[in-house]
């Protein structure tokens, strides 16, 4: 019941910061900014990388759609305005990764490991692809180890984040604790007086709340459309040079510009990859030992911790104990109870889990790589635990390798990608060190010996060229007039590298090629004055004639605050008006409504008490958004911030 109310509250200007973070499993090989450096500075001491710059922007872009909808494109932003929001969400990322450092807030490599393992993303027949993991991961520039620190990073920030979300309604913190544990060193008199005046609602705040929001009201109203008024309208050809001469800076073409260009593309470097010879059954080899090294081990164990003994020798004489027992046939559970010291495990028949060979310590990997299923092995002395233990293999989980019939297109392809994007990176190193140098677009083309193509008179409104990259668009035209260096930007699958060749100023259009604007002007301008001199007849007039089409008269009962039957902008100004008073609202398409709320109906006591806990958990729950909120916006403002080349 309460989703549109939700959206109804939580507009545009609400941040929801248990979002702000998601592990990047999904790929994206274009960015709307970037350049070609690979170091942009440093937030709180950590370095700002190429990959937390095209991270950020995808986080914007992502941020952007879940609020706008499917249909927004992240190239109605102006470019500054978008680098500003990605140099905030990259300040944001490393002042969280600096604080879960600061916290002690780790995760192990092997967490992360497991997270990617269960990214469908990485996944074919609902068992983790290796193949596909390692293709995806280095077509985007990253090693294996480099994608595993990225995770580990981002699961840290989530648990920073969560905590700080959850702690109120959880963990029984006060405000001060909380303030103490998470902001110590800062503005905590600050945070203090906020969170006193403003975080916290009492049962009767939340009551008033929700009679507020579940108040109806009945309304009765005159639409005038906009729209269908100006269809009666008509403009003359001396309304319409009159208009053009007194508005001309309406009728001013675009500024046009044309183009320079040479790309690159990653399939044009696929026909240059040469296939070793033997390379098929080599690599099928090598998926196959990955196959096995992949698959998982689980143990349960008997432990004679040495810090309980006097001497190594007294311990060893209680694990050889043990295994005289197991050699006499006794239950391997049994003798876990009877001889094991480790609390945990031995309350679990033993059972320390699984691994696929870099879990266990190294002795335990070494005597299990050697062990059949069921079997246990011999004493085991662990430098690592200062322990003896005697294990017992209890389950293999082994993944079968596919058929060589069935890997050698994929295995094939993976060596063709790869391989041509490392020629295509070749020739992006000789790119960039051409635009360090400052060099023209023709110098660098004759290096590479590509040919140049040329795209004319293109503008912001009418950008007519053959790929749709907003970054393409920015760049052309922030190119100063006479500037002769080439510009670079990257692509999904490759790269352009781009130079401005001409200017075609913005100018005045004759009267003869705008005719048609002129004359819809003409009509939105008399359309207007109608609409008004309408707006007042109704006023004064009740009586006026309602017969014309772009009038419409209707109510409504029940009417809610949240409602999607009109406007938002008309809605909110019928919860705003006395009863029984007219007024006038204008929409934003145009549409003026001439309204009178008839009556006002609160919800009864049953009703609200029905809704109570929604509104509590509702309030609980904007609570904790506005402490995440201001705790974030507190280490936003403390960070040290040296941000260049961006």
């Amino acid at each position: 019941m309460l989703e549109s109310l939700r959206s109804f509250l939580s507009g545009k200007t609400l941040l929801i910061f248990v979002t702000i973070m998601a592990i990047p499993f999904v790929f994206f090989g274009s960015t709307a900014v970037g350049t070609i450096f690979t170091t942009y500075g440093k937030v709180n001491g950590l370095e700002v990388s190429q990959a937390d710059l095209n991270s950020a922007n995808n986080t914007i872009n992502q941020r952007l759609v879940d609020t706008y909808g499917d249909d927004f494109s992240i190239d109605q932003i102006p470019e500054d305005m978008l680098l500003e929001r990605v140099k905030e969400e990259i300040i944001y990322q490393k002042t969280l990764l600096s604080q879960t450092r600061d916290m002690g807030i780790l995760v192990s490599e092997d967490a992360a490991k497991k997270g990617i393992m269960l990214s469908p993303n990485f996944q074919s027949g609902g068992q983790f692809d290796e193949i596909a993991f390692e293709t995806a991961i280095r077509t985007q520039g990253y090693t294996p180890n480099d994608y595993i620190t990225i995770v580990s990073e981002g699961m840290a920030k989530n648990y920073l984040i969560d905590s700080i979300s959850s702690s109120f309604r959880t963990q029984g913190y006060t405000p001060n604790d909380y303030i103490t544990i998470v902001s110590e060193g800062m503005a905590k008199n600050y945070l203090i007086d906020s969170i006193s005046s403003s975080f916290f609602t009492l049962d009767s705040e939340i009551l008033d709340l929700a009679k507020l929001l579940e108040q109806e009201r009945d309304i009765t109203f005159t639409k005038i459309d906009f729209n269908t008024l100006k269809s009666t309208i008509q403009a003359d050809l001396t309304e319409a040079e009159a208009y053009y001469s007194a508005n001309s800076i309406e009728f001013y073409s675009d500024e046009a510009r044309s183009m320079n260009y040479i790309m690159l593309n990653n399939n044009d470097y696929r026909s240059l990859v040469e296939v070793p010879e033997n390379y098929l059954a080599e690599a099928y080899d090598d998926y196959v030992q990955r196959i096995e090294m992949r698959s998982e081990k689980r143990a349960s164990h008997i432990m004679v911790d040495l810090m309980n003994y006097e001497s190594k020798d007294d311990a060893l004489k209680v694990i050889t104990s043990a295994q005289d027992e197991l050699n006499s046939g006794k239950d391997f559970n049994e003798v876990v109870l009877g001889f094991s010291e480790d609390i945990i495990s031995k309350e679990l028949e033993g059972d320390i889990g699984y691994s696929s060979g870099d879990v266990f310590p190294e002795e335990f990997e070494s005597s299990l790589s050697k062990m059949s299923e069921g079997e246990v092995s011999n004493i085991i002395f662990s430098d690592a635990t200062n322990s003896f233990h005697i294990l017992k293999l209890t389950e293999i989980n082994k993944e079968e390798a596919n058929p060589f019939d069935d890997m050698k297109d994929d295995l094939l392809e993976e060596l063709i990608s790869a391989e041509s994007e490392a020629l295509m990176d070749e020739d992006r190193d000789i790119i960039d060190n051409a635009i360090l140098d400052n060099l023209s677009l023709e110098e660098v083309a004759s290096t590479l010996n590509i040919e140049i193509q040329t795209a004319e008179d293109l503008t912001i409104e009418n950008f007519d060229f053959e790929i749709k990259n907003s970054q393409i668009i920015q760049t052309l035209f922030s190119i100063p007039a006479g500037f002769n260096s080439a510009e670079v930007i990257e692509l999904e699958d490759g790269m352009i590298v781009m130079g401005l060749s001409s200017i075609q100023e913005s100018k005045l259009m004759p009267f003869d090629a705008v005719t048609e604007n002129v004359f819809d002007s003409v009509k939105d301008e008399k359309s207007l004055a109608l609409s008004l001199s309408v707006q007042k007849s109704l006023n004064d007039d009740k009586d006026f004639d309602l017969s014309a089409s772009y009038l419409s008269q209707d109510s409504f009962v029940g009417i809610k605050r949240y409602s999607s039957l009109l406007p938002a902008e008309v809605i909110q100004k019928a919860f705003i008006s006395p009863i029984n008073e007219q007024f006038q609202v204008s929409a934003s398409n145009g549409d003026s409504y001439l309204m009178t709320v008839n009556s006002i109906k609160n919800p009864d006591e049953e009703f609200l008490e029905a809704l109570g806990e929604e509104y509590k958990e509702f309030s609980r729950g904007q609570v904790s958004n506005k402490m995440a909120t201001l705790v974030f916006d507190e280490l936003r403002n403390s960070a040290k911030v040296n941000l260049q080349n961006l």
